[in-house]
């Protein structure tokens, strides 16, 4: 098994002077350290699996939604901008990654609204 960075964003590895990117294998000389500090950014996974969500983290990078990002901010702002219909083109990978009921919620109410329009 290979730990694999899943940030948003590039990981600078400043002990060891170098980056890794998103989708990129971390190496096994500081892969302990990283996945302890950032376990939400770290995923176990087969190394031969990386081609493919190396496809994928380009995909959400050309798309801007980042699950990450979307879930650092305040539920209340999150359920706001999806009742605002800021965010219309990313409401199936907000229910996907969402973890406040009040922005499920507003998830639905704004399908609701598209599909009467």
């Amino acid at each position: 098994m290979a730990l694999i960075w899943t940030g948003t964003h590039p990981y600078r590895d400043h002990a060891n002077d170098r980056t890794i990117e998103p989708g990129e294998e971390i190496p096994e000389d500081c892969a302990d350290r990283i996945a302890a500090s950032h376990a939400r950014s770290v995923e176990e996974r087969e190394a031969d699996d990386a081609d493919g969500d190396e496809l994928a983290e380009a995909e959400a990078a050309e798309t801007g939604f980042s699950e990450d990002d979307w879930l650092a901010g305040d539920y209340d702002e999150r359920a706001e901008a999806v009742e605002d219909g800021r965010v219309d083109e990313f409401l199936d990978a907000i229910e996907d990654c969402e973890t406040s009921e009040n922005v499920i919620e507003a998830v639905e109410a704004r399908r609701d609204e598209l599909a009467e329009e």
